[in-house]
């Protein structure tokens, strides 16, 4: 197992109810795994559906992993690693 902890940034923070969450995982977890995982823990957490699956919602936020952007790695396909941190920020925000 790999143990990742997520931050959540802005609105995400209001929708998971938290700022962070460390996370066990499988080796060999995407950034889609992950996402995967985290909508179904926000789910259950707010008790409502999510539209749109998580590289859809990707493209809404910035995904940074030990903060660097995914796209600067292999995006999606990143693999995560022991101690990783992940920070999901979203791109739309009020003015």
């Amino acid at each position: 197992m790999v143990r990742v902890r997520v931050r959540f940034i802005g609105t995400f923070r209001w929708a998971a109810k938290m700022d962070e969450t460390d996370l066990e995982v499988p080796e060999q977890t995407s950034i889609t795994d992950l996402l995967d995982r985290v909508f179904e823990m926000v789910n259950r957490v707010e008790d409502t559906s999510n539209a749109g699956q998580p590289q859809e919602f990707g493209r809404n936020m910035l995904i940074l992993v030990n903060d660097v952007e995914v796209g600067l790695l292999k995006g999606f396909e990143t693999i995560l690693r022991d101690g990783d941190k992940v920070t999901l920020i979203p791109t739309a925000h009020g003015g």
